[in-house]
């Protein structure tokens, strides 16, 4: 799992939280990425009303 909005201060319910179409780069140890998501008051979790911005540290030491 790598987006977990419930342990990340955002307390919405789950029939309002979406991220879909991500989109990733490699950057040497990291893994950079971007979703389509709708969170902090959207519609519901299909209507997108942002893009957010994700990186992974160090992916290959966490697995």
């Amino acid at each position: 799992m790598v987006l977990d909005y419930e342990h990340n201060g955002w307390y919405e319910a789950r029939d309002k939280v979406g991220f879909q179409y991500v989109d990733c780069i490699f950057d040497q140890k990291d893994i950079l990425f971007v979703s389509r998501a709708g969170i902090n008051e959207a519609r519901n979790f299909h209507d997108a009303n942002q893009i957010t911005f994700h990186r992974i540290k160090d992916y290959a030491d966490n697995f």
